[in-house]
């Protein structure tokens, strides 16, 4: 009674086991685990972080800049000074005085604190901290740009499964169709029949191994396409399952064009990165040119010194001392240098601007033919769709009439292939419509399954 507890046990436990590792993996599962995985978000996020810490860098210059420093030291002897001088005493007459007193004790300690304070840069600050603040957020776009294109890879790679898996099991359809044929072809043939010849029997024949060395084609296709959507999931060693169908997500599309080409130049993150950098060309300019103008900064500082002896040069009267004062730099003349840094500045900024023109017209055109692509492939769907119908009816007529042996090998073997090609211009059509709306949804800086 136990043991049969047991096994029953053990085969629910298999049975669950089972069914958790079939169950078939949605796309918005994938998504999520590729950007969970995902070296080139984790580089990204790397990006953003420093970018952040550049901008805490540029800040700080906005506040005062406090040193503190003491230094201890030994020696292996007091300092002495030697005094000559030559006296003259009543009576006695001249004197020579020559003696050594001490100045300093062998042990000493300094101590000073140093604050400074920039009052006027010329904007120099300014401009960097800006540059700063405009680079977290080119961080911030190239982040997004990221994940985008994380979502786009993904979504082509699952949709490239669902193609693979669809042509696989319509060419091992149409295998079998074609065997049933040819058992037909090879009965009449050796039946007899005068509508049936040798020729149809080997052309049958021939039809039959072709359709088998596509299935293998087939299953490598989809292997393949399984090894890519791994690969951009971050799971290469992971078994997949994918049950879903192409047509299973629908495909429409607006015919607003302008509304697409706005969204475009709102939201395309490569585009928002350039209007970003854009904007740092300017400041850049505006810290060259800082360089004309007088910097000035207030200073102070504190100063303690310590000895143990007790007099000479270290005693109540200068053992502390502060200084307060202002300080004051101009560039009276380095050679050109500072031009030629703003003529730099400004060229950049020119050559910046051509290519966010060259960038806008190129995404332009992207999208338009994005646009285009999706229309014409919907319009496939929707055509293809009428003919499966059609070829599917055609291709059983002819089945069931060449089995009465009303029609020839030819004629039955030609409405099979067609309903098969029928079929396979179908889902390339339907996964044509899914990428390329796909594509248009990744130019205009959505991130979406769709």
């Amino acid at each position: 009674m136990k043991s049969t507890i047991t096994y029953a046990l053990l085969f629910l436990i298999i049975l669950n086991i089972t069914i958790f590792a079939a169950q078939p993996l949605r796309l918005e599962e994938a998504v999520a685990t590729a950007i969970g995985n995902s070296k080139l978000k984790k580089i990204s996020d790397y990006d953003l972080q420093i970018a952040q810490a550049k901008h805490k860098q540029a800040m700080s210059a906005s506040y005062p800049i406090i040193d503190a420093s003491i230094v201890g030291n030994i020696a292996d002897d007091v300092f002495l000074d030697n005094t000559k001088s030559t006296f003259t005493a009543p009576v006695i007459g001249e004197m020579q005085i020559d003696y050594d007193h001490i100045i300093m004790g062998e042990n000493t300690v300094y101590g000073q604190l140093d604050i400074t304070y920039p009052l006027y840069t010329g904007g120099k600050i300014s401009a960097l901290q800006q540059q700063a603040a405009l680079g977290v957020a080119i961080s911030q776009e190239s982040t997004k740009q990221t994940l985008s294109d994380i979502v786009f890879d993904v979504t082509k790679y699952y949709y490239s499964v669902l193609l693979s898996q669809h042509l696989l099991e319509l060419t091992e359809e149409t295998l079998e169709r074609m065997r049933a044929i040819l058992y037909l072809t090879e009965a009449f043939y050796k039946g007899g029949s005068l509508s049936v010849k040798k020729t149809d029997y080997l052309r049958i024949k021939m039809v039959n191994a072709t359709v088998a060395s596509m299935v293998e084609e087939m299953k490598n296709n989809k292997e393949l396409a399984l090894l890519a959507l791994k690969f951009a999931m971050g799971t290469p060693h992971n078994d997949i399952v994918i049950s879903t169908s192409l047509n299973e997500t629908p495909v429409t599309l607006e015919d607003n064009f302008e509304r697409f080409l706005n969204h475009l130049h709102s939201n395309n993150h490569q585009l928002l990165q350039t209007k970003l950098a854009l904007e740092v060309t300017e400041f850049q300019v505006d810290e060259a040119r800082s360089e004309y103008l007088p910097h000035i900064a207030l200073y102070a500082n504190a100063k303690h010194l310590y000895n143990n002896y007790d007099g000479g040069i270290i005693n109540d009267t200068n053992e502390n001392s502060t200084n307060i004062g202002l300080a004051l730099t101009y560039n009276l003349f380095h050679g050109g240098l500072t031009d030629a840094k703003v003529h730099e500045a400004q060229l950049q900024k020119m050559k910046l601007d051509l290519q966010k023109q060259y960038l806008d017209e190129a995404l332009e055109l992207q999208l338009k033919e994005a646009f285009s692509k999706t229309h014409r492939s919907i319009k496939q769907v929707h055509i293809l769709n009428d003919a499966v119908t059609t070829a599917a009816q055609n291709s059983e007529l002819n089945f069931r009439a060449y089995q009465e042996d009303m029609v020839t090998t030819k004629d039955v073997i030609e409405a099979q292939v067609f309903e098969s090609i029928t079929k396979a211009n179908y889902y390339r059509a339907y996964y044509d419509a899914l990428m390329n709306r796909m594509k248009l949804s990744h130019i205009i800086g959505r991130t979406s399954y769709q």
